[in-house]
């Protein structure tokens, strides 16, 4: 990498895997709000998509009646991940 646009398309790149990994271990009630996200036209950074994320949570848990929502649904549902830390995982 020599350019600056090979910079930025790497953050671009590295962006769209940890935004890809963060909606994988959703909860499948938010699938249609994993689907939103997947579908908006200028592609998200992390903290973009958990807040919009976030807001359905929330926005769902109001509507069920519940007085604080949870967060279960941003709870991840799968098993850690082998690999390489994701941007949660590091410190």
């Amino acid at each position: 990498m020599e350019y600056e646009s090979d910079f930025k398309r790497y953050n671009d790149i590295l962006q769209e895997d940890r935004i890809y990994i963060f909606l994988d271990d959703l909860d499948d009630r938010l699938d249609k709000t994993q689907s939103d996200v997947l579908h908006m036209t200028s592609f998200l950074i992390v903290d973009q998509a958990y807040a919009y994320v976030r807001r359905e949570d929330v926005r769902q848990a109001v509507m069920m009646g519940s007085s604080t929502p949870t967060s279960a649904g941003l709870v991840a549902k799968s098993a850690p991940r082998s690999g390489p830390p994701t941007c949660a995982e590091q410190p």
